[in-house]
């Protein structure tokens, strides 16, 4: 269900490559699809190398798994933030922007357990 092809702008080649899946989203607690660029092809990026990452990512979204899941609110949280991870493989996001994400992600947090409870 995944696959890597090269993107097209205005019907020509701009030489990245992106990567499709159709998995699982405990976030949304649905399948969708995720479209993720790996980079551009140059010296220090070829084909292979795509072929690599491709391998890496079809075992993060663990095709196999599929369907909705009941899942804890801690759980959410870290699969967000693995997910996000996966977008900054070339260039690591600020400490000010991991402070501010999880920050949000703790108010948010503390909403969901005033409002349902802990469970």
């Amino acid at each position: 269900m995944s696959s890597i092809y090269k993107r097209k702008r205005n019907g020509k080649n701009d030489g990245y490559v992106m990567y499709s899946i159709y998995a699982y989203d405990p976030l949304k607690n649905k399948k969708r699809y995720f479209n993720i660029t790996l980079g551009k092809i140059g010296p220090t990026l070829t084909w292979d190398d795509c072929l690599k990452q491709k391998k890496e990512l079809d075992r993060v979204f663990d095709i196999k798994k599929g369907g909705k899941q009941e899942m804890q609110l801690n759980k959410a949280i870290t699969t967000y933030l693995k997910h996000k991870m996966i977008h900054f493989n070339v260039k690591p996001p600020k400490n000010s922007s991991m402070k501010l994400q999880n920050y949000h992600l703790d108010k948010f947090k503390e909403i969901i357990v005033k409002r349902y409870g802990s469970g």
